[in-house]
This record gives C-alpha cells, sequence and structure tokens, in this order.
C-alpha cells in the first residue's frame, strides 16, 4: 500500500511538471521591435534565446507569442523551431501556486497465535502480531507560467 501511495504521488507531481505550451500567431503589421546592443543570451539547439529582460542586437519580426507551463530552454528552442523561429525573448516568468495533493496513510494489522492443550483446563500458548503503517505525504503542487516572443531575424 505504501508503495502504491508513493507511486500515485509521483504520477500527479510528475504530470505537474512536464511542460505545456499554447502558441498564439501574431496578426498585423509589424512594428520597430526593441533591440540592444547587449544582453543575457544562450544558443539552445541553434536557437537563440534571450532571459532577464533582453533583445536581440539586429532587427526581427514577431512570429506570435508562446505561453508555457513548467517550460526549461530547450523546451522553448523546440517550440521554436516548431514555429520556424530563430530566437525566443522571455517577456514574463511567474509561479503560479496550484494547491497541495495530499495521499493518506494506511495501515494493517498480521497476527498469528498458537495453543496446546496439557490436560483438561489447562493449555499453553504464544503468539504475536505486526502492525505496519504507512505515512501520509502532503506535496505543494507549482508551476512556472512563462510568456515569450517567438522571433525571426530580418537582417
Amino acid at each position: 500500500m505504501k508503495s502504491l501511495s508513493l507511486l500515485l504521488l509521483l504520477m500527479l507531481v510528475g504530470c505537474a511538471l512536464m511542460p505545456t505550451s499554447d502558441f498564439y500567431p501574431y496578426v498585423g503589421k509589424q512594428k520597430e521591435w526593441p533591440v540592444a546592443d547587449g544582453g543575457l543570451m544562450l544558443t539552445v539547439d541553434g536557437i537563440q534565446i534571450f532571459h532577464g529582460r533582453s533583445f536581440p542586437s539586429q532587427g526581427y519580426e514577431v512570429i506570435g507569442k508562446l505561453v508555457t507551463s513548467n517550460g526549461n530552454d530547450k523546451h522553448y528552442a523546440g517550440e521554436a523551431k516548431k514555429h520556424g523561429a530563430d530566437a525566443v525573448i522571455i517577456t514574463a516568468a511567474n509561479l503560479v501556486d496550484l494547491g497541495t495533493v495530499t495521499t493518506h496513510g494506511s495501515s494493517f494489522t498480521h497476527g498469528t497465535a498458537e495453543a496446546t492443550a496439557l490436560s483438561p483446563g489447562y493449555a499453553t500458548g504464544s503468539g504475536f502480531s505486526t502492525t505496519v503503517a504507512t505515512p501520509s505525504y502532503t506535496t505543494r503542487r507549482t508551476a512556472t507560467i512563462t510568456a515569450a516572443w517567438l522571433v525571426k531575424y530580418t537582417k
């Protein structure tokens, strides 16, 4: 029972940690989007990812907005490639509290007894019992929600 409770807990937590994304294409006239001479950038699988209010140094068009739950740089790069982008500009990241998950513990008792009759009215016996308890587990579930622009370089 303990291993089943732990397995269920791990499955719930694991599902909460898997990245998911929604893509919203940009529709409308392109603008003179912000550029910068330097910033926080790393390259993952050939895709540039800009963090911390950093922008590319060259012109670009915004392909769309990516909203991701529990993403990481590798996930962002994969989404960028899927939508034909050259770079990802992280515009916001927020930690969201999803509440708690509790699995309740259980216990069971197992015992045996043995008696031997020695004579009428007299007997001897022995026995034992074992109680095994599994603890309750409570975990807080959170998600990091990230918004990002997917961009294509123009120059």
